[in-house]
């Protein structure tokens, strides 16, 4: 896997490195759980470090560098292995960032994939969950839905076995679930021009929007309609929509004169915070709208 040289380690028992500001993630992926034993191991390796610093990039910092660790059970074939961590490195040169160490052990059960992932700011106020204002406008940089329907796609022409093939040549939806891009520019530049609250979509909009709205105790109000849909998902119902998961675009909080600046850069604005009770509403044109919507959650029976 290539990466850069830390001043001491990867090779000894730790690394060690520069004191300065950072930001610090922690995430991990469960076969069965958050990904098919058929996911291409390029684009599984990808993402399994995708996600964790789409996580650093919402809170405005800048990617670094990743801890990684690994629970492979004995029988994973060897072409499995190597082609994850040329997928892991790939993604790690794209953004220019650095591996320090880990641990690859057996796994009596799925595999088990863990990063920790950090990025360094400047210092000062970070996008945090707690900091949305009556009148700031919420905006979403990225679609909704493209993952949650690419996953539907997906296990629908997904095997039971460790792919083998060749890369297949998919675009859009299924893309967007296997092999995700997160907007890593955006955190640190909605920070810089005056981002108050910063989240990735990763659980889904309404159950990432309450998480928001508790930690603000604030009211969310978001216009359906102006929602930036991944094509499939225009077809299917908003309500199925807003509980998918897996994007990782960004959405923000900001003061309202900063809009335009914003969706200059390519956020798109999908409603505003208010006064009133800690909840999430929709609507559609300026009328309430109730969706029921089942979000997942990992310890539901």
């Amino acid at each position: 896997m290539p990466h850069k040289k830390t001043p001491i380690g990867p090779g000894d028992d730790a690394a060690v490195l520069a004191a300065k500001e950072r930001v610090l993630s922690a995430d991990a992926l469960i076969e069965g759980v958050h990904f098919l034993k058929s996911h291409p191991p390029e684009w599984l390796g990808w993402k399994t470090l995708a996600v964790n610093f789409s996580d650093v990039n919402a809170m405005g910092a800048t990617a670094e560098a990743f801890a990684f660790t690994a629970a492979i059970p004995a029988n994973t074939p060897p072409w499995w292995w190597t082609r994850f961590a040329a997928g892991m490195g790939a993604y790690a040169k794209l953004t220019g960032t650095h591996l320090v160490g880990g641990d690859i052990v057996r796994s009596p059960g799925p595999i088990c994939l863990s990063v920790t992932a950090w990025g360094d700011y400047d210092g000062g106020p970070l996008l945090t969950r707690d900091q949305a204002c009556d009148g700031d406008i919420l905006m979403v940089v990225g679609s909704v839905g493209a993952s949650g329907c690419g996953l539907k796609e997906w296990r629908k022409i997904a095997g039971d076995e460790y792919w083998q093939s060749p890369l297949p040549s998919f675009s859009g939806d299924l893309m967007a679930h296997l092999k995700p891009t997160p907007p890593l520019w955006a955190g640190p530049k909605a920070l810089a021009l005056g981002a108050r609250v910063g989240i990735d979509l990763s659980d889904g909009l309404v159950t990432d929007l309450g998480h928001i709205a508790r930690a603000s105790k604030a009211e969310l109000v978001v216009d359906v309609d102006r929602l930036p849909l991944s094509p499939e998902s225009q077809h299917i119902d908003v309500a199925d929509v807003v509980g998918l998961g897996e994007d990782y675009s960004l959405l923000v909080s900001a003061p309202s004169r900063l809009t335009h600046e914003f969706e200059a850069l390519g956020f798109v604005s999908i409603g505003r915070v208010g006064v009133g009770d800690v909840s999430v509403r929709f609507q559609r044109d300026q009328q309430p709208l109730e969706l029921r919507t089942a979000p997942f959650e990992h310890f539901e029976n």
